[in-house]
């Protein structure tokens, strides 16, 4: 009979994880840091928008990932003005954070747009970049 309970108990479990009923907090508790921390998976225009919530968590977001002379960013689209090809506003400075492209790339402007994922720490105090003219940065854990 227990046997069978907790074979019954162990199906509802998968059940409710399999349906999203049961996950693990999306957020690290207070004073929980680290590279062993896990990320927050966080869309960007959401990590954007309520930056000072993200700050100094570990993080992974996606969006398009430009690469070129001085240009190592992250925004959630591109724009074209004229021919020359940009980031949509706001975009966040990659500071060697992880990157993976998941998608096609394309060059323009004398650089290269990928769509990508980045994972890293989250800093939103401004400064970061390029002439310090990113408010956001994602860099590797120390």
């Amino acid at each position: 009979m227990t046997s069978l309970r907790t074979s019954l108990s162990l199906v509802l479990l998968a059940g409710l994880l399999a349906a999203g009923c049961v996950a693990p907090p999306l957020i690290a508790p207070p004073g929980v840091g680290g590279a062993t921390e896990t990320p927050v998976v966080v869309a960007f225009d959401q990590l954007v928008a309520d930056a000072s919530r993200y700050a100094g968590q570990r993080i992974c977001t996606e969006g398009i990932a430009v690469q070129g002379f001085e240009a190592n960013a992250l925004g959630a689209g591109t724009r074209q003005q004229g021919q020359a090809v940009y980031l949509t506003e706001p975009t966040i400075w990659i500071a060697v954070a992880e990157k993976e492209i998941t998608g096609e790339c394309s060059d323009g402007s004398g650089a290269r747009f990928c769509p990508a994922r980045v994972c890293g720490l989250f800093e939103a105090a401004g400064g970061y970049g390029h002439l310090g003219q990113y408010a956001f940065q994602i860099r590797a854990d120390e």
